[in-house]
């Protein structure tokens, strides 16, 4: 007899990583490529396992977190992951809360990810140059993952893009919710840094982030299942 030997693929989330903020005290990136975030009024706060200075409070203020755009994001492969907690619901306060767009976002640009200050989901924004399918103009059209947030509890969100169909997919707490064919339409220079947050005034403070931010991760490819969860169930 001859012994038998088996190749089992080893999981890794560090293929593709572009950046990466842990958030240990500061705004670098910890993926090794240099490509560190400025923080803007923001302040340190305990993360969700209760570690001191582990993570980034947000007092929809005009504060946000700016990070490199070092991908065009409408035509490109990607994946954006991060942990956050609300300390008021948009419906609250009259305002979105943007957790991942560009800085220069204008009233009907995309809005990557944001919760909903209509009925407190999580979902994407396609301004009015959006496509659904390919071929049809969108306006102003959302895509839900129909799952809402709550304060004061941690929720890990991911979203993945790419330009075949299926486009979008949204992952909540290691689980995938919503998968939409409907393609981002603003383009901006590569360059354009990605903000978590707002800055532009669209009338009551709309787009700025009121809560808590850790754990930012950004790749340059689709993320499957199995990683979101390997993301996910990271400590």
């Amino acid at each position: 007899t001859y012994p038998y030997y088996f190749t089992i693929p080893r999981l890794d989330i560090t293929t593709g990583l572009l950046f990466y903020y842990p958030f240990n005290g500061n705004t670098l990136d910890e993926s090794g490529n240099s490509n560190n975030s400025t923080g803007y009024g923001i302040t340190l706060t305990s993360d969700r396992q209760g570690n001191l200075n582990s993570a980034y409070k947000f007092d929809a203020n005009g504060d946000y977190l700016e990070m490199p755009g070092i991908k065009a994001l409408a035509s490109s492969e990607w994946s954006y992951s991060i942990w956050i907690k609300m300390d008021g619901l948009p419906s609250y306060s009259t305002f979105d809360a943007f957790l991942f767009s560009y800085k220069n976002v204008q009233y009907d640009d995309d809005a990557h990810l944001y919760v909903d200050d209509a009925d407190d989901a999580v979902k994407a924004y396609l301004g009015n140059i959006g496509i659904t399918g390919g071929t049809n103009n969108v306006v102003n059209r959302k895509v839900s993952t129909n799952v809402q947030v709550n304060t004061n509890s941690w929720v890990h969100l991911c979203i993945t893009h790419n330009p075949a169909i299926p486009r979008l997919t949204f992952y909540i707490n290691g689980q995938r919710v919503t998968t939409a064919n409907d393609k981002f339409g603003t383009t901006y220079p590569v360059n354009t840094p990605y903000l978590i947050s707002c800055i532009t005034n669209f009338g009551n403070n709309k787009g700025r982030f009121f809560g808590s931010a850790d754990e930012v991760y950004f790749y340059d490819k689709k993320l499957n299942l199995n990683k979101v969860k390997l993301i996910y169930k990271k400590k």
